[in-house]
């Protein structure tokens, strides 16, 4: 599998995902809070640390589709158009 293709599988399979659950998840927390949340205050805990990382890894992400995987894109596309020309001599 090429780089290219492996930032596309990532960005659309795993990405994708993460960004659709990460809601649902805290949906779900808020809820177990609200029924649970004062006999159990582990849980608001939880979902503080929870809420906290999930923002941290959408940061993460949101970096490595702005300025990491464009980057690895253009490099691999200047590598092949070097390969190009390097095939094709004058």
């Amino acid at each position: 599998m090429s780089l290219d293709a492996l930032i596309d599988y990532i960005v659309t399979r795993h990405y994708t995902y993460i960004k659709e659950k990460i809601p649902i998840i805290k949906q779900f927390l808020n809820k177990i809070c609200e029924v649970n949340g004062t006999k159990n205050p582990e849980l608001i805990e939880i979902r503080k640390l929870f809420i906290a990382s999930a923002n941290d890894l959408v940061q993460h992400i949101n970096k490595e589709e702005l300025i990491l995987f464009p980057h690895i894109k253009t490099i691999v596309n200047n590598i092949k158009f070097l390969h190009q020309c390097i095939d094709k001599p004058f």
